[in-house]
């Protein structure tokens, strides 16, 4: 994900920079969290987490 830091930093605001880079994470981090709860009852039939 810096690369993404990286080519909203190229704008020339790091505040704007930094704001898309962190949405992006939280992006990110969100769907990991989802792929993973699905794997894990795929594989060891925990409760998913909700929503």
């Amino acid at each position: 994900m810096t690369a993404a830091l990286t080519d909203a930093a190229a704008d020339g605001d790091p505040i704007t920079a930094l704001r898309a880079y962190e949405t992006a994470m939280i992006d990110y981090g969100f769907a990991a969290v989802r792929a993973g709860a699905i794997n894990g009852q795929r594989h060891l039939g925990p409760d998913p987490l909700p929503g």
